[in-house]
């Protein structure tokens, strides 16, 4: 069977959340709001632009890539709509949304340009291989394990080293991040190379300066071989679960309950949220 990152960390937080994404296919009961994910789509997909499309070769490159934000961002939300997503921006009745209207986003891309340019420059994050949204799908023995590095750079002097890279678009610094998603990049890597292991994994801030702008994660091959274990071990309970929701329990626990999209179709998701609502 096939699995993607997303997919084993919803079977590790809760598998009853896991039985309605991937087994049922539940159509959630409220639609996702776009709007907080859309900065970090929006800047993650210009920066692979830079270096997919080679616009790191252009003269100005700040200019061309502030003139690619707003067709980016159309472009972006009308894939999410057509996915079902809705577009809600803040307002007085929902204060949840970071943005009160697209011109306010957009500004703050194009504010986060000339930084992302200046990541690039101070880490040296360019070399003579630059992927982005690379992908790295292995077989594992009856399994297909899923995944899409945001950056594969071989950087040149001085550090002469193979970096794997994902894009963070929050505005809390090192919110939201799970090391274990570079860890299972690493693993996908080694299995398409040979056993041949990146020199670093590391997260990249797009909201920030350096040398705030990245924060570098410690591996080792050990802690891959334990990933492909613990990876392993949920995908043989998944099999054996075949289609019974009972197989696939509601395990309540703070993060997973509080993003979930099917939390009022769960009693112990709902108790273990109520007294905080």
């Amino acid at each position: 069977m096939y699995i993607s990152y997303s997919g084993f960390k919803t079977y590790s937080s809760c598998p009853r959340a896991y039985w309605h994404s991937y087994v049922d296919k539940t159509v959630p009961p409220e639609p996702d709001n776009t709007v907080n994910s859309l900065y970090g789509s929006v800047i993650g997909t210009l920066m692979e632009d830079f270096y997919m499309k080679g616009l790191w070769r252009e003269k100005n490159v700040q200019k061309v890539l502030e003139d690619r934000i707003e067709p980016t961002y159309k472009r972006i939300v009308s894939d999410e709509l057509r996915r079902g997503r809705v577009l809600r921006w803040k307002s007085a009745q929902d204060k949840k949304p970071n943005y009160e209207s697209q011109d306010e986003l957009l500004a703050e891309v194009r504010d986060s340009i000339a930084r992302a340019i200046r990541i690039v420059r101070h880490y040296r994050l360019a070399g003579p291989r630059m992927e982005a949204e690379s992908k790295l799908d292995s077989d594992v023995g009856e399994h297909r394990l899923g995944g899409r590095a945001d950056f594969i750079i071989q950087r040149t002097s001085p550090h002469h080293d193979l970096v794997i890279l994902d894009g963070k678009g929050s505005k809390h610094r090192g919110s939201f991040v799970d090391p274990k998603q570079l860890k299972w990049y690493a693993m996908l890597y080694s299995f398409r190379n040979k056993n041949t292991l990146p020199d670093k994994l590391g997260f990249v801030y797009w909201r920030f300066d350096p040398p705030e702008s990245l924060d570098w994660v410690d591996f080792s091959p050990e802690d891959l071989i334990d990933l492909k274990d613990e990876v392993l071990t949920s995908l043989n309970k998944i099999v054996r679960g075949g289609q019974s929701k009972e197989a696939f329990p509601a395990k309540p626990n703070d993060q997973a309950c509080r993003f979930c999209n099917f939390i009022s179709m769960c009693p112990q998701g709902r108790n273990l949220m109520s007294p905080r609502s």
